[in-house]
């Protein structure tokens, strides 16, 4: 059977020529499972599946009655056209021999016993190599059974119809139904450590070097700081660890939510040395295929290893060129207090305010060191008058280190002391660069003038098949960071922007100041 009349085709039978066919998730799953990438298993029902479903069951005629004149500006018909087409799909049979074949790959993929498999959608259009529609359709995670598979499969179809997908298509003049939908369905990794890796140090932009981070559980709770995870630096060329940061962990994230380590566990390496160097040798691999530096998530279940993503980095901070610096010469005769790690370069010196809360903010003053547990997007006002950052928890892919980064500030994470050794207006030195904090002001000003917030990595901008988007975590920084190499911004969250307000929308609505408010937000944007 030819591959384009394929209702079903495993990662094995798919690569990065296949976008048509399976969407680009589905292309880029496939290419890095042949290219022998450690990718969980799986398989893709095709874009041609869908179509061939829609064309059966006679939804084509529905498709076209319900989406003929729709003014997409108009939320309520829009949301009723959403409904009915979605609940028209739902409610349609699928083709018995597609059933069976969904139930054939599922079994065979698992084996005896029925597995935990992610059900994602990928959406495609053969004539529109420049669309982008991420983040449109809907992915369905822990799903077991091929009856419940069946079902999430259907459900993936229906997603195209949700109504920002089909606001999206419609402003941009796309046809409704030349847009197809291949589902991939891959198994699920129940990780028993997890993390991040980042092939290029975000944190000094030495392409020698991978940084990974490393913590009991599923990977969340590193993303928004919630735990200080291992962190290792390994040299490319050797393949040595060259540092190595272990960090105390007391409970896990799972498929059960929160759950205990137990005390023998708590202070141990995550990941022994030989499956650092295995990973960081997987993330050059990674590398090399797609020829730039890469941000990677991975797993580790039942003794492997596994790539659950991968995705360029296209932009890092400069180095510290142009911001404090302590010298070797300081940091011998000055006191260090504790030390964490470096997760955004340069040094500054201040007073230290302590941050328990958000609602604390307005202590921290221009040139103050923002001392707290772990931040998130309610400190960002005080953040920004900060000098540096230095906080308990996190990690170098954390909030606190993310905002630091794009603020241009030295940033310390992972200290675990610094809210209950540090005093309120004591004067300190946080070094950004090596992740060590020092008593009094060790900061030398650098001779060396600033550079730009940023480095393209790979020089000239490189062509892609779709647009690329970033996501922008300070509104204020929108000018400088138009400046780079990327199209637009894909993910602004409003809580940013309510946040800067420094009022709750509750407050300009009991005012009667709701025009005020929708100013504010249309201003930012």
């Amino acid at each position: 059977m030819k591959k384009e009349s394929a209702q079903i085709l495993w990662f094995t039978q798919v690569g990065k020529e296949d976008i048509p066919l399976v969407g680009g998730k589905g292309a880029n799953l496939g290419e890095m499972y042949r290219n022998g990438i450690p990718v969980p298993n799986g398989f893709c029902v095709t874009a041609k599946a869908y179509f061939d479903f829609i064309k059966k069951t006679s939804l084509k005629q529905k498709i076209i009655t319900e989406l003929s004149g729709l003014d997409v500006q108009d939320s309520k018909a829009l949301m009723k056209a959403s409904k009915n087409i979605k609940t028209a799909i739902l409610g349609a049979e699928m083709p018995v021999d597609l059933e069976e074949e969904i139930k054939r790959y599922y079994q065979e993929l698992c084996g005896n016993d029925d597995r935990k498999v992610a059900v994602r959608s990928s959406a495609t259009a053969e004539d529109l190599p420049d669309a982008s529609f991420a983040g449109q359709q809907e992915t369905y995670l822990n799903i077991i059974g091929h009856m419940d598979v069946i079902k999430h499969v259907q459900m993936c179809w229906a997603s195209l119809f949700e109504a920002r997908a089909i606001f999206y298509r419609t402003q941009n003049r796309f046809n409704h139904l030349k847009v197809g939908i291949a589902v991939p369905v891959q198994l699920m990794v129940q990780s028993e450590v997890s993390g991040i890796m980042f092939t290029v140090n975000p944190t000094t932009n030495n392409r020698g070097e991978v940084s990974i981070e490393a913590a009991f559980g599923l990977g969340q709770p590193i993303v928004s700081g919630e735990i200080t995870p291992d962190q290792f630096i390994v040299n490319k060329k050797t393949l040595d660890i060259t540092y190595k940061y272990i960090t105390k962990q007391t409970w896990q994230f799972t498929d059960d939510g929160e759950v205990s380590v137990s005390k023998a566990y708590q202070e141990k390496q995550k990941l022994p040395d030989r499956l650092v160097k295995e990973l960081a040798r997987l993330g050059m691999k990674v590398e090399a295929h797609y020829g730039r530096p890469q941000d990677l998530e991975w797993g580790y279940e039942d003794g492997k290893l596994y790539i659950v993503q991968s995705r360029p980095v296209t932009t890092l901070n400069v180095s510290a060129k142009g911001k404090g610096e302590v010298t070797a010469s300081n940091e011998k005769k000055s006191k260090l207090l504790m030390e964490g790690l470096g997760a955004s370069p340069g040094a500054a010196a201040g007073k230290v305010r302590i941050i328990s809360s958000p609602s604390q903010i307005s202590k921290v003053k221009t040139g103050d060191i923002l001392v707290a547990e772990m931040t998130n997007p309610d400190y960002v006002p005080a953040m920004k008058k900060a000098s540096a950052i230095l906080t308990d928890k996190g990690g170098r892919t954390s909030h606190a280190a993310i905002v630091s980064r794009e603020l241009g500030i030295p940033a310390v994470v992972g200290s675990n002391v610094a809210t209950k050794m540090l005093k309120d207006g004591e004067l300190i030195t946080v070094d950004g660069t090596t992740g060590k904090v020092f008593e009094g002001d060790v900061v030398t000003k650098s001779s060396q003038p600033a550079e730009e917030i940023s480095t393209l990595i790979n020089g000239e901008p490189i062509k892609t098949a779709t647009k690329i988007y970033m996501n922008l975590a300070e509104p204020e920084l929108a000018a400088d960071m138009a400046m780079r190499n990327v199209d637009g911004v894909g993910l602004l969250r409003a809580e940013f922007m309510i946040a800067q307000l420094g009022v709750h929308p509750r407050k300009f609505i009991k005012d009667g100041k709701e025009k005020e408010f929708i100013s504010h937000m249309a201003d930012g944007l």
